[in-house]
């Protein structure tokens, strides 16, 4: 798939893609069947199918970094990325963004949208307008119906807020998967290791949509995948940390030697409780057995449903 760089527009772009249009924000089940049905008509077509995404529309962290979102893209057979300055295309009517970018930059031979997408100054287009455009302009629409979990409409927001809440089961149903973070392990203070609890740790996305507190997590490592336990916060217990951080213990499974420097992931699967400062490193210290019991007894559930 080819990434088209921010500010170039449509130069690197074949005339006549099929675009799907929007944020694609994790992607969850409802963006992947927009994807999915945007790419059989472009097959259809004979055209390449471009994704068009508003760059700094959203002023939240994203729930996929942007890497992570483009090899999804690629798999689910996209062959073009565009994302588009917000600033440029804000106060656009959206007539004019129709016309200027859609028709006359892009060229577009179809487009693909969720019943749900808005576009245009003031999020003043919808679904509805961009139909009644395309027939105009002679050209196809295809229009995703929204899914909903739980008799609630999928939506990227709807995900951070169960995420915020702790609500972990209703954020991974949302979303199709649990929430995870990766990236390299850090040092740390070595609070958990003078406690007897080693910890893991990832520095946090900007504007983390997870609520701090204590979780149940897999902690996917050197090709293996290990439960374990972590906390998300700054450790009020202690001197508060710079910035927040996720601090992974893994359960029945120890390391030798330092673990600075390895790519990890780390899924969200039950939040157990909320961060909280404890009167002495002691009654931190039982609490966390305490947090160690309760997911183990999260895991064992969870097996023996499977």
């Amino acid at each position: 798939m080819n990434t088209i760089a921010l500010n170039k527009g449509g130069e690197s772009l074949p005339a006549g893609c099929l675009f799907a249009l929007g944020c694609f924000d994790g992607l969850h089940p409802g963006h992947r069947a927009l994807l999915c049905g945007a790419k059989k008509r472009a097959d259809e077509k004979g055209v390449p199918l471009a994704v068009w995404s508003p760059q700094g529309a959203k002023k939240t962290s994203l729930l996929l970094p942007l890497a992570d979102k483009l090899k999804q893209l690629s798999f689910l057979g996209a062959d073009f990325y565009v994302e588009e300055p917000f600033e440029e295309i804000r106060d656009l009517s959206p007539e004019d963004f129709f016309s200027h970018y859609l028709l006359e930059q892009y060229k577009a031979s179809a487009l693909a949208c969720g019943e749900n997408f808005t576009f245009g100054r003031g999020a003043s287009g919808n679904a509805a307008l961009l139909e009644s455009l395309c027939r105009k302009a002679g050209i196809d629409l295809y229009v995703q119906k929204t899914f909903e979990y739980r008799g609630k409409a999928v939506s990227s927001a709807a995900v951070r807020q169960a995420l915020a809440e702790g609500n972990i089961a209703d954020a991974t149903g949302i979303l199709g998967r649990p929430y995870s973070i990766h990236g390299k392990t850090l040092p740390g203070r070595q609070i958990g290791r003078k406690l007897g609890f080693p910890t893991l740790n990832l520095p946090l996305p900007g504007d983390c949509p997870l609520g701090n507190g204590v979780y149940a997590v897999q902690v996917q490592l050197r090709g293996r995948s290990l439960p374990g336990v972590a906390n998300v916060g700054i450790h009020p217990t202690f001197e508060n940390a710079a910035s927040p951080l996720c601090e992974a213990h893994l359960l029945d499974f120890s390391f030798q030697g330092e673990l600075y420097g390895e790519e990890i992931l780390v899924e969200f699967l039950k939040m157990l409780r909320k961060e909280r400062a404890f009167d002495s490193p002691e009654a931190l210290r039982a609490q966390v057995e305490e947090d160690k019991k309760r997911a183990r007894e999260f895991f064992g559930r969870e097996r023996a449903v499977l």
